[in-house]
């Protein structure tokens, strides 16, 4: 998988006012130009004049424009206007159009109110690395997609897993306007200006506006994936009625509106319920410990998603009441003395249930379950092979066990231990039939007296057979000779010597 590319700490645009009228846009420009390196002040004019006069001139230019807005200058005379841009003061320039886009794209209207010479260079610098980041999303963005694809929306059960993996495949995908295309679909309409957010990118998601010719662009590629895992699917029957509009966002909306509808609720809530009720643990065989909590989170989040979000206290109140191993009631203890000594708030759910599955790897059971693993994977510790003295409900196996020698000796004391405290004696665990092993080495025993039984019965018709045929037979041994004798055997030799 590609490595991810962390994006640039968020240094958020500031609040702006309402658009600036265009003779102060002009002023703020020439003032920018100024502090990137312009000082003469007739070299700004002819700038803004050729170049921009607006910031929407520059939300309008790429990289490529201020190469050659740098090139033009500096071919002219001295008496047109000549202007050497440098390196410095076309990097700077280069970053200042990233910084408008970057306004854009979080729908602000870009502004240098409140900002320092020194506090926007230093804004510009860091909207060229997010330009820079984005450029490598970008080469990545293939590669990505294709690993994160949810696959077909096949039923209406797989809904809830579906929806937040295509969320996830969009967000791989940068849009024509640079943001991640999971924009296209978001909850809000407008731009969300109360929430905290991780990083830029996902400021530009919950903020960007849906309107204009990049969105619209956007907007169909996010329907022809919606159309791409949904054809052939029942799922297709839910987009049908907007299918001509060609909008991913109204195609969304439309599976969201049936799926996340009303009766879907209704259904996935009682879903939740039921495992309110019914989810246990109470050893590895019925139900691992890992994935009791994979389906407490199902119930956790399926809640959160309809508005009844459990708290941190439900939730351990919740994990305390339902495990019911005998083996994890000293954890449990521990965990509810830790909550009451402790300030409040201190310990999460997290540091709950990360307690509690650190105490599941050390019962018997959860031993003899990756016992067994290990025995099947043919792995071995200290030269001796991993035996598995357990039986499935996690007690130790007193009865006959057919690698004994190779259990090594520490297992073979455990089990001899567990004899003796059962009071079955040294040999009485041979004789226990409890783990389907009854009186091995009695009836190996006898089936070897049958075979010697067999073998003396045949080796006496052969004698018989050869007698008949005047073949002649040593009176004075008692042994039969063995068939093989009469074809070049040890005893022909013999006598082929004398």
């Amino acid at each position: 998988m590609a490595e991810d590319i962390p994006l640039v700490v968020n240094v958020p645009l500031p609040v702006n006012p309402p658009p600036v009228q265009e003779i102060d846009q002009i002023d703020q420009i020439d003032q920018t130009l100024e502090w990137i390196g312009f000082t003469d002040l007739a070299h700004r004019g002819r700038i803004i004049e050729d170049a921009f006069t607006t910031y929407a001139d520059i939300q309008a230019m790429n990289e490529k424009d201020v190469t050659e807005l740098s090139a033009s200058f500096s071919r002219r005379t001295t008496t047109n206007g000549k202007i050497d841009f440098g390196i410095r003061r076309t990097k700077k320039l280069m970053q200042l159009l990233h910084w408008v886009q970057d306004a854009a794209r979080t729908s602000y209207a870009p502004s240098i109110t409140g900002y320092t010479q020194a506090s926007l260079l230093r804004a510009f610098s860091i909207a060229g690395e997010r330009a820079d980041v984005r450029k490598q999303l970008r080469e990545k963005s293939d590669v990505k997609a294709k690993e994160a694809s949810p696959g077909a929306l096949v039923s209406e059960n797989k809904w809830t897993d579906w929806e937040p993996k295509f969320i996830n495949y969009l967000s791989t995908m940068i849009g024509m306007n640079g943001i991640p295309l999971s924009y296209v679909i978001r909850d809000n309409d407008s731009p969300d200006r109360t929430s905290t957010f991780p990083d830029f990118s996902e400021e530009c998601i919950a903020c960007a506006p849906l309107t204009g010719v990049g969105f619209q662009a956007d907007d169909k590629t996010v329907h022809q994936s919606i159309v791409a895992f949904t054809t052939g699917q029942t799922s297709e029957d839910w987009i049908s009625p907007v299918l001509k509009k060609k909008s991913g966002r109204q195609s969304m909306l439309a599976l969201r509106n049936h799926f996340s509808g009303e009766g879907n609720v209704t259904r996935r809530i009682a879903e939740a319920d039921r495992f309110k009720e019914t989810l246990h643990y109470k050893n590895e065989r019925s139900l691992t410990f890992e994935t009791f909590l994979t389906k407490c989170q199902k119930m956790y989040n399926i809640y959160a998603k309809h508005g009844e979000v459990m708290t941190e206290d439900a939730k351990i109140r919740f994990l305390f009441k339902k495990i019911q191993h005998s083996g994890l009631e000293s954890a449990v203890e521990a965990m509810k003395a830790k909550i009451t000594t402790e300030p409040s708030g201190t310990v999460t759910y997290t540091t709950v249930a990360n307690h509690i599955s650190t105490a599941v790897s050390e019962l018997p059971d959860y031993l003899s379950r990756n016992h067994k693993v290990s025995g099947v994977s043919g792995h071995t510790t200290n030269n001796q092979t991993a035996a598995n003295i357990y039986n499935a409900d996690g007690t130790i196996n007193t009865g006959h066990h057919a690698d004994w020698m190779a259990m090594g000796a520490d297992n073979r004391k455990k089990v001899n231990d567990e004899r003796a405290r059962l009071g079955l004696g040294k040999h009485k665990g041979k004789n226990n039939n409890s783990n389907g092993s009854p009186r091995t080495n009695a009836n190996t025993k006898n089936q070897i007296s049958q075979l010697q039984a067999s073998n003396l019965a045949f080796k006496k018709s052969i004698a018989s057979l050869k007698r008949a045929n005047g073949a002649k037979t040593n009176e004075e041994h008692e042994d039969i000779e063995d068939a093989g004798n009469s074809f070049g055997g040890k005893s022909k030799k013999k006598k082929d010597k004398h």
